[in-house]
């Protein structure tokens, strides 16, 4: 039976798309002072090791290292003498692009999932109703919790929901094959497909998925692995924002219970490709892994996650640049009568950083808010500006 939802294919009730629908007031966390020559002396002071308080003046940290240095003495002079130039008042919609571009695969991706996992439901449920052949035209009607199939239409499936959206996927049998033996969530991880799909005012794209299932496909995970490579081409609208996207996803998952009672999990994803719409050109080349073990006895889970990427944008006539972009984090949590506070673990693991540059010249960089604590729910992820502006990017313990 077709289960999935269409939140995200559809625009409703996206949290990634209210938390960046808010406004760039809200996000400012705080306004600082623009750099003067107590900031230069306060850095002096840090290079000869007279002044070791960095956490009261983070905002000096220019390149986002975590330390201060001489570079960031010789940038403040520079600025406070009028050779390094800055923006004091940014153009709220600049800055909320700005963020965007560094969030920019978190909605393609969930998207690009969910499309291929309701093109899958679709074709299976129409099979299974049509006497257990492949079926790829055709309708599906909801009815209450039920999809009912009929064969109106010829050369597409088209998906009725209760609530008035259709989804209309188009495929054929030569370009649609792998596992059928069995379940749809096997399907899943043994495929080759290509399809078109489209809902009105929400997407319409050209989708590739090509996934294997092995064994040992990483030295630390003697397990049960899936890879993937998967290609997304097409316009796609994001709060009432249309875009053009152009990316790869490759990448692989794997999961196992040697022991019985702890389970393991990790996922690792290179994305690769472009956004392009009307207000901003984004080219991105991002890696993720994610990392999570469960004992089943104790209900103790660790969960770690690393994130880096590199990006260039245009933004209007604006060139923008990010590098050395990097977070990770652990955390960890017991599960108790069905609810989990994941903390922080070991502190020393986790680190925010990355550059951001506009037209050449020094903007920003990427840290934490704060320092990091064990056992408490942690910093977020903030991009602090060079005139001293701060805005919130996530919370990684917000995240999963």
């Amino acid at each position: 039976m077709l289960k999935t939802s269409i939140n995200l294919l559809t625009n409703k009730n996206n949290v990634h798309h209210k938390k960046r629908n808010e406004s760039i007031e809200k996000n400012k966390i705080n306004e600082k002072n623009i750099y003067n020559i107590s900031d230069v002396i306060f850095a002096l002071q840090i290079v000869v090791g007279k002044n070791i308080n960095i956490l009261e003046n983070s905002k000096i940290d220019i390149n986002g290292d975590g330390r201060i240095g001489i570079e960031e003495s010789i940038s403040i002079l520079r600025f406070c003498a009028g050779l390094e130039k800055y923006t004091q008042n940014n153009d709220p919609n600049e800055i909320s692009l700005v963020l965007e571009m560094i969030q920019s695969n978190v909605d393609v991706s969930e998207v690009l999932d969910e499309a291929i996992l309701i093109a899958v439901q679709a074709i299976w449920t129409a099979s299974e109703q049509n006497y257990g052949m492949p079926t790829f035209t055709g309708n599906l009607i909801q009815n209450g919790n039920y999809f009912y199939y009929s064969n109106n239409t010829q050369d597409k499936m088209v998906v009725s929901f209760s609530n008035g959206i259709q989804v209309y996927i188009k495929t054929n049998a030569n370009l649609f094959t792998g596992y059928i033996e069995d379940t749809w969530e096997e399907f899943l991880d043994n495929h080759q497909i290509e399809f078109d799909i489209f809902i009105e005012n929400g997407i319409d794209l050209h989708i590739q998925s090509v996934t294997s299932p092995t064994w040992n496909c990483d030295d630390d995970y003697n397990h049960y692995c899936v890879k993937w490579n998967r290609y997304i081409k097409g316009d796609i609208i994001v709060d009432e924002k249309a875009s053009t996207v152009d990316l790869n996803f490759t990448g692989k998952k794997m999961w196992g219970d040697p022991s019985g009672q702890i389970i393991l999990f990790k996922e690792t994803q290179d994305i690769a490709g472009k956004y392009i719409s009307n207000l901003s050109n984004i080219n991105l080349s991002e890696s993720y892994t994610y990392q999570t073990s469960y004992n089943s006895y104790s209900k103790y889970e660790v969960q770690t996650y690393i994130n880096e990427k590199e990006i260039t944008a245009k933004i209007g006539e604006t060139n923008f640049q990010l590098t050395n972009y990097k977070v990770k984090w652990e955390s960890d949590a017991t599960l108790n009568d069905g609810i989990a506070v994941k903390r922080v673990s070991s502190p020393n693991y986790w680190n925010a950083q990355g550059i951001l540059y506009k037209d050449g010249n020094l903007f920003g960089n990427v840290k934490f808010d704060g320092p990091v604590i064990n056992d408490t729910t942690g910093p977020k992820v903030i991009l602090i500006l060079l005139n001293g502006e701060s805005f919130e990017i996530f919370k990684p313990l917000d995240l999963f």
